[in-house]
């Protein structure tokens, strides 16, 4: 789920799904952007948005994992969850 309104480069807080916030990073797309294009592969980000300036909505180097979570399979997982 996708909530607020933020631009491209607007640092944002990244919540699990009980609501806890569990990281922050710096978006490349705006939340219209975004909206349009979760859930769908990069390969076809072009296609949906008229342009593709990044692969990813948040890239790992511009994001910080809080402390209290743990990964599994590649997931985080809140530790109090």
């Amino acid at each position: 789920m996708v909530e607020g309104e933020f631009k491209a480069g607007d640092t944002i807080k990244i919540n699990s799904e009980s609501g806890r916030e569990i990281a922050r990073g710096i978006v490349n797309y705006d939340v219209e952007e975004i909206e349009k294009i979760k859930g769908a592969p990069t390969h076809q980000l072009e296609a949906i948005l008229g342009h593709k300036c990044y692969d990813e909505i948040i890239h790992r180097d511009h994001l910080v994992i809080l402390t209290g979570f743990e990964s599994k399979g590649g997931e985080l997982h809140d530790m109090e969850d």
